[in-house]
């Protein structure tokens, strides 16, 4: 029998229930990945800190195909149904290769501003596509471009779902390469 492919799906969970399904999968030996933000409530003069998805209905799934399709249907019967994200015009869940997921935990989880020792650089223009090549980002790749009016960034892109961007990411410290080099 062959052996199933293991993948990271993107899902989205009903009504806010991204955190109980999460629990619900982690609990069946998935891996999941979630992202979060922090988020300050202050009540009664009392500042609360809470952690909150980015974006709502918004759950990524390692695992193999038949198993998260088992558990769909569990999850339906537990009251915490969840609808496949599928490919535009065709009738299949979108699946995210695993080094872009990977680029995109990194950067979602870590917020540091990068500062390297300065060396001759490259010539880059917005939108090429880069290896950040040295500090905690290192071997993240994505578009070279400018979110924000003041600094230069990476983008990692996860075609239609979602775009996270690194802090300040200095050119000397990225590198062109094609997007089709592993």
């Amino acid at each position: 029998m062959p052996q199933e492919i293991i993948e990271w799906f993107y899902i989205s969970p009903g009504l806010m229930r991204e955190r109980k399904v999460q629990e619900y999968l982690e609990g069946k030996g998935m891996e999941c990945f979630l992202p979060l933000t922090d988020k300050v409530v202050v009540r009664n003069g009392e500042r609360k800190h809470y952690k909150v998805p980015y974006i709502h209905n918004m759950l990524f799934v390692r695992t193999d195909y038949n198993s998260l399709k088992q558990e769909k249907v569990t999850l339906a019967e537990l009251g915490m149904p969840f609808a496949w994200k599928m490919l535009p015009g065709e009738n299949k869940p979108i699946v995210i290769p695993d080094k872009t997921m990977d680029d995109f935990i990194r950067v979602c989880e870590e917020r540091n501003t990068i500062i390297l020792e300065n060396y001759d650089p490259e010539k880059l223009k917005e939108g090429d596509f880069v290896e950040i090549i040295d500090g905690p980002f290192k071997g993240v790749r994505g578009y070279y471009c400018r979110p924000l009016k003041k600094h230069k960034s990476v983008v990692v892109l996860i075609e239609g779902i979602a775009a996270v961007s690194t802090t300040y990411i200095p050119q000397y410290s990225v590198k062109k390469v094609s997007e089709t080099e592993n």
